[in-house]
């Protein structure tokens, strides 16, 4: 009991200081009840596997990515590395401090054996103070959390292949360090079980990207099918009108009547077509796909900022849900405006240094409940609708922001851009 009570104030400490720092480094944080109770199970966890001489790599790599992921709600992937990241600074800061204090005892001629505890003790609560202060000055937050982000930002298969050449390279060592204990059935059973499995998770991994990127080139050929049927159209339009006039001039005063209503209901159209070229290549074919049937019904406005090919920015998977977004929240505006008295739908599309953006205001007809929307199952078109918000509000790899403003139903959709 009173070795437990001896580690426990440097595993809280400890765990605080590493707590702190991954705070101040993430995004979306979050401190509650939840937060504190694993905190405080965590370390104690950790006291015990120090009381108890396992190895505290173990119990970190258990604890800190259930306790990072509580405070800031982000993929399991860039959880896991956050915690490597963290894990290796502490590990380069422990090695550091160690060296120092042998350095220190060596010229005191002090025993490092016999005040070996109480110096761990010290040097973890120094280690731990480091965190806090990496946490308090911008600029080393700023370059962790770069640092972060981009081995986020890796492809699996590449993360894979890393793991693959330091799982090598760590094995290598130990053998060389071991080399008369290893068994060499046990070794070449170890290597080839390592090969197998690196292997299968690369081709794993492989086939995911060549769905992907069918998939995108499928819709790139169907967004340019669109624009083309839009050109086809006005061709068609045009002959059609030309051969329209030259049967009005031989018609009687009936049959120039007839044409002429026809003439006004077909022209009266908007020319979509210079609107279409200033919507980004990849939403272009969508827009004109959901829009242009709606075009003598709804009054659409395209208002539109971004020149640039999102594709080069948005990561296959992201731009997949932003399109499945994208496209419920137009049906639905579609929907909506069709049913109100000014019939308005309004597309802004816009960027930042870290996302794109969607925006799409439009008239409606009912008095929304907007805490509710989004529910399953709860829409104001009617019992056992409301399907397409649920679905695209649970998918975090582009955000959906739902609100109403002066009248008009607001959907924002946004993705974070692959730096």
């Amino acid at each position: 009991m009173s070795e437990f009570i001896f580690w426990i104030i440097p595993s809280v400490i400890s765990t605080l200081c590493i707590s702190y720092l991954f705070y101040k480094i993430s995004n979306n944080q979050l401190v509650n009840l939840k937060v504190v109770i694993i905190f405080i199970f965590g370390a104690i966890f950790l006291t015990l596997l120090k009381c108890y001489n396992i190895n505290s790599a173990i119990g970190y790599f258990i604890f800190y990515p259930i306790l990072f992921y509580s405070i800031s709600k982000q993929t399991i992937k860039k959880v896991i590395i956050s915690t490597l990241i963290i894990w290796l600074i502490g590990i380069v800061l422990d090695v550091i401090s160690m060296l120092l204090a042998m350095i220190f005892c060596y010229r005191l001629n002090i025993s490092l054996e016999k005040y070996y505890v109480y110096l761990s003790i010290g040097l973890s609560i120094f280690v731990s103070l480091i965190f806090v202060l990496i946490g308090k000055t911008d600029k080393l937050k700023t370059i962790l959390a770069k640092t972060i982000k981009f081995f986020s930002d890796i492809e699996y298969s590449n993360i894979i292949l890393i793991f693959f050449c330091l799982a090598i390279l760590i094995l290598s060592i130990d053998i060389f360090i071991n080399l008369e204990k290893i068994h060499v059935n046990m070794l070449l059973f170890i290597i080839v079980m390592l090969i197998i499995l690196t292997f299968i998770l690369l081709i794993k991994f492989k086939i995911n990207d060549v769905e992907n990127h069918r998939y995108l080139t499928t819709l790139k050929e169907n967004n340019d099918f669109y624009i083309k049927i839009e050109d086809e159209n006005r061709i068609f339009k045009h002959n059609l009108m030309a051969k329209l006039s030259s049967i009005k001039s031989v018609s009687n005063k009936k049959a120039i009547s007839l044409i002429d209503d026809f003439l006004v209901k077909t022209t009266k159209n908007v020319s979509y077509s210079k609107r279409i070229k200033r919507i980004p290549y990849g939403l272009n074919g969508i827009i004109y796909q959901k829009t242009y049937s709606y075009l003598d019904d709804i009054n659409f406005k395209v208002n539109n900022k971004i020149d640039f090919d999102i594709f080069k920015v948005l990561k296959p998977r992201r731009y997949n849900v932003l399109v499945e977004k994208l496209v419920v929240c137009l049906d639905n505006a579609i929907e909506a405006s069709l049913n109100s008295k000014s019939k308005v739908v309004l597309i802004s599309l816009y960027d930042d240094e870290d996302n794109i953006y969607i925006e799409i205001k439009n008239s409606f007809a009912h008095n929304l409940d907007v805490d509710n929307l989004g529910n399953l199952n709860y829409s104001t078109k009617g019992k056992r609708r409301g399907l397409g918000l649920f679905s695209i509000l649970r998918d975090n790899e582009a955000s959906v922001n739902i609100r109403v403003v002066n009248n008009y139903f607001i959907s924002t959709i946004s993705a974070r851009k692959q730096k």
